[in-house]
């Protein structure tokens, strides 16, 4: 039998967006939707799911699952045979682009507000960077 696959639903999903693939995956593999609400922080999430995942295991993440995905993988490689990340970004905002958007979505766009938010683009690279070098180092292309 092939390895067991974790699969983890995105932001304000359940294991019902994975309904389809459960029923036709599982007739090869032991297939198991994990609960990505257990926590406030990635960090957090990744720790507790941690505990009861297999010992190893394929992993598959959508969107929020994925960047919950990517911690696992960081925390934990050797479990981790293979990864699969479905409309993720493993290039995560800082606080403060994570802030400059809100603003932006919401409209609160003053002149304050939008110098602050330019200044501190330039700011995030290092950290961008830095998760730009975990992505290739799992093989990740982004895809035009």
């Amino acid at each position: 039998m092939a390895e067991p696959l974790v699969l983890l639903p995105g932001m304000m999903c359940d294991a019902r967006v994975w309904a389809t693939q459960l029923t036709v995956l599982s007739y090869e593999r032991p297939v198991t939707i994990a609960p990505v609400c257990a926590g406030d922080r990635i960090e957090e999430i990744a720790s507790g799911l941690l505990s009861s995942l297999p010992a190893k295991f394929a992993l598959c993440g959508h969107g929020m699952g994925g960047a919950i995905a990517l911690e696992l993988f960081r925390r934990a490689p050797e479990r981790v045979i293979r990864l699969a990340l479905i409309g993720t970004n493993p290039l995560s905002d800082t606080p403060q682009e994570g802030r400059c958007q809100r603003t932006r979505e919401t409209g609160l766009f003053g002149n304050t507000a939008h110098h602050q938010c330019r200044g501190r683009v330039g700011q995030a690279r290092s950290r961008r960077d830095d998760n730009h070098r975990i992505g290739t180092a799992i093989g990740y292309r982004r895809w035009a």
